[in-house]
């Protein structure tokens, strides 16, 4: 059967609904800090029960550091 690259894509992508699998870094968690994550989200989970959110201060900003290997295809100019 002949198909164009094309063809046999959009067919994949649209009508399919698959995609390209793309491996991504991730930091892995150990056990200790599993055990520190549950601990922090069983206070949380107090916090927001008793009201105590409401104290809390939100903020979007990341403060913590991830190095991970660096890709130049991340790192384009157009």
């Amino acid at each position: 059967m002949r198909i164009s690259h094309s063809s046999a894509h959009r067919i994949l992508v649209k009508y399919l609904g698959l995609f390209p699998y793309k491996l991504h870094c991730r930091q892995r968690t150990r056990t200790v800090e599993r055990g520190q994550r549950l601990d922090r989200c069983r206070a949380m989970k107090e916090r927001l029960a008793n009201g105590g959110h409401r104290k809390v201060i939100w903020s979007d900003e990341k403060i913590f550091t991830v190095e991970q290997a660096h890709n130049k295809q991340n790192d384009r100019l157009c």
